[in-house]
């Protein structure tokens, strides 16, 4: 029985799907986890060996791979929720900016929280190598967010949500970033951040750009009309 799914997209990132999944599978060996996880990649039809690479490691960790057509951050994540069949799910990026580390300690807090966020903006949390524009873009997305939760970092990438809190909810995320989304409709209310240091991809580009960034702003609009 899957008992926790990670899901993961993935876009270009043959050089780090070694590490990252090494770096999961050791972070649960000594969890009641380790041996009910599942690995789930939403690939965009990667260019670069990626696809090759995750077929090679399904033959020794318990990895499920999709392979799409479409492109796009936020229907991949949507996508790999629907697929996954743990009854919690991890939701992280592949670029090991996300310490795989910390997800026992998710675990942990998500017996009494319905959500857990990996958070850079509470105390012991913090941001590595930014420069001043992604600074303020990270800024702006936060202060655009406080109408709608009290939450010090809605928009983190890195996080665990249980199944059932999102069962039968429609996600329509307009941007790459998912959680805000997931904080407004969530069926529990219960959430509870936990701090981590978010370092730069050392390997491989961003997908982050202004036309996202555009996309987010539409995106927190609707969430303000409740749509």
């Amino acid at each position: 029985m899957t008992q926790l799914s990670i899901i993961i997209p993935v876009y270009n990132e043959v050089d780090n799907l070694n590490p990252l999944v090494k770096r999961i599978a050791s972070s649960l060996k000594s969890t009641l986890f380790r041996k009910s996880y599942e690995i789930v990649f939403v690939d965009d039809s990667s260019t670069d060996g990626t696809t090759a690479l995750i077929n090679k490691l399904k033959s020794a960790y318990p990895i499920r791979l999709y392979v799409r057509k479409e492109k796009g951050l936020s229907s991949a994540l949507v996508f790999g929720l629907k697929k996954a069949k743990g009854d919690a799910m991890v939701v992280m990026d592949a670029d090991l900016s996300h310490p795989p580390e910390l997800i026992p300690s998710m675990i942990r807090l998500s017996k009494s929280n319905g959500l857990v966020i990996a958070s850079r903006f509470v105390k012991g949390g913090g941001v590595r190598s930014w420069t001043f524009d992604r600074k303020m873009i990270s800024f702006i997305a936060r202060l655009l967010a406080r109408p709608l939760t009290k939450v010090r970092d809605p928009v983190s990438g890195f996080f665990l949500v249980r199944k059932k809190d999102i069962e039968g909810i429609i996600l329509e995320p307009r941007s790459w970033k998912i959680l805000l989304e997931i904080i407004c409709k969530s069926k529990s209310k219960r959430m509870a951040e936990l701090p981590y240091v978010f370092f730069n991809r050392e390997k491989g580009a961003s997908k982050l750009d202004s036309k996202e960034f555009l996309n987010y702003f539409r995106h927190i609009i609707a969430l303000w009309l409740g749509k």
